[in-house]
């Protein structure tokens, strides 16, 4: 069974791939862990999603020409990982502007101690967020496995996967 962390980003694709309606367009960086992108591909292959990947540039990072050169009104959405899976800090404010110009969502999977370093991806204006929370050291044997961070902008909140649970008020009061 795979990690909640493998999961949340997939499920950021399929919230992403839903938000959008209509486009069935996702680009993914090979800067993302191997094994996130193995889940994400499983997912979007049955929901008919077509996946393009981006590769690094010889410093390690996503290659900023490619993406330009293949988003389009079409994609719905960018994966992200920062820092990358080899360790390499991505141009995140850069990538923002060019995935927000056609409109596609900003999907980024984070290592949450990084950000007491580095920005967090609110800063940067993303959209989705993931992580893995289980490096605060919730050790695995105190009900682990492991403890998925899935967080995104207040305009998607009703859009996420059925996982939010409090108190609310209708129209009606």
């Amino acid at each position: 069974f795979p990690s909640t962390t493998l999961v949340r980003s997939a499920e950021a694709v399929l919230l992403a791939h839903g938000y959008s309606r209509g486009c069935d367009h996702v680009i993914i960086s090979e800067g993302v862990n191997p094994n996130y992108r193995e889940i994400i591909k499983t997912y979007c292959h049955g929901q008919k999603i077509q996946l393009e990947e981006i590769p690094l540039t010889s410093d390690g990072a996503t290659d900023i020409e490619k993406l330009k050169s293949t988003i389009s009104s079409l994609t719905c959405g960018v994966v992200i990982q920062h820092p990358n899976f080899y360790g390499n800090l991505e141009d995140v404010f850069e990538l923002e502007k060019i995935i927000h110009s056609t409109k596609a969502l900003f999907i980024v999977s984070v290592d949450p101690i990084s950000l007491g370093i580095l920005a967090p991806p609110g800063s940067y204006n993303a959209d989705i967020a993931t992580g893995e929370g289980q490096v605060f050291g919730n050790s695995l044997s105190f009900g682990g496995p492991y403890l998925g961070i899935f967080s995104v902008k207040k305009g998607l909140v009703r859009k996420m996967p059925g996982r939010l649970i409090g108190e609310t008020v209708d129209s009606k009061g």
